[in-house]
């Protein structure tokens, strides 16, 4: 939406639903703009307003493409992944949980689920130095990339998407964020990287209080590993800060950044699953 704005492109209407970040920005700037409050209210404002190209870029809702298409109107969405790969409304964490390389695309819209014909593309390779944070700001990027492409090909088509076995479809829901004491060290660690912006946490329940971690990692010091056997499984060796350090089967895990009532926790406490 920043770029279409400061570039100059005649835009007919922007539609927002409410709460949304963007709103901070296009009051900052005067851009004029309508708050939609539910699906039916957006599609009425959609049908009684005159467009040529119709710009989807996280729109909450599911569109009926073909009920509300007029003559020589398009629809495209921008999506954050390089489709068919990551469909659904969470491709950025997936792209951490199952190690894919993230992008984005932009795609004629059906009235399917990200499944519309390819416009434009970006992909770009995923590497372990990616937060979820930064990884976000990248894919923003890729997304102003693969419209700009789109712009320039007058939004024409270039393939069809294939949807095979291989490719992903994910939308993450409130169990996704549950950390299970009972997986490996390393996916409990992909886990909370996956998630691991405020708005957002993996979480645990301990003590009838809920931890978000949004920094884990496997700790490798050597001299650590040789205390491993002063401790049991899933116990709290240390606290320090916003952080803590226990042990998962043979090896030892920090969480940090932890939002909650770390005093609750104390040092020899042995961890659980306390599902909520």
């Amino acid at each position: 939406m920043k770029f279409l704005i400061e570039s100059g492109y005649h835009i007919e209407k922007i539609l927002i639903p409410t709460f949304n970040y963007v709103q901070t920005y296009l009051d900052k700037t005067g851009t004029k703009y309508e708050i939609f409050h539910n699906k039916n209210e957006l599609l009425s404002k959609i049908i009684n307003t005159d467009f040529d190209v119709l710009v989807s870029n996280g729109c909450p809702f599911i569109l009926p493409v073909s009920q509300l298409k007029k003559g020589h109107q398009i629809f495209v969405n921008i999506h954050p992944s390089y489709l068919p790969d990551l469909r659904g409304k969470s491709p950025i964490n997936g792209a951490i949980l199952f190690n894919k390389d993230p992008g984005a695309t932009c795609h004629i819209m059906d009235d399917d689920i990200d499944s519309g014909d390819i416009i434009s593309q970006v992909k770009f390779h995923y590497s372990d130095d990616l937060d979820l944070g930064l990884l976000y700001k990248l894919c923003f990027i890729a997304e102003v990339d693969a419209f700009k492409e789109a712009i320039r090909v007058n939004f024409s088509p270039k393939k069809s998407q294939i949807i095979g076995e291989n490719y992903i479809y994910f939308s993450s829901s409130h169990s996704d964020l549950l950390i299970n004491f009972d997986d490996s060290a390393e996916k409990i660690c992909k886990q909370v990287k996956a998630f691991g912006v405020r708005s957002q946490g993996a979480r645990f329940t301990f003590k009838n209080q809920e931890f978000i971690v949004l920094e884990a990692r496997v700790i490798t010091n050597k001299y650590l590993l040789s205390k491993l056997d002063d401790y049991k499984n899933l116990q709290i060796a240390f606290i320090y800060d916003d952080n803590i350090v226990f042990r998962k089967d043979g090896k030892f895990v920090k969480f940090g950044k932890i939002i909650g009532k770390i005093h609750y926790l104390e040092e020899g406490d042995i961890l659980k699953n306390e599902f909520k």
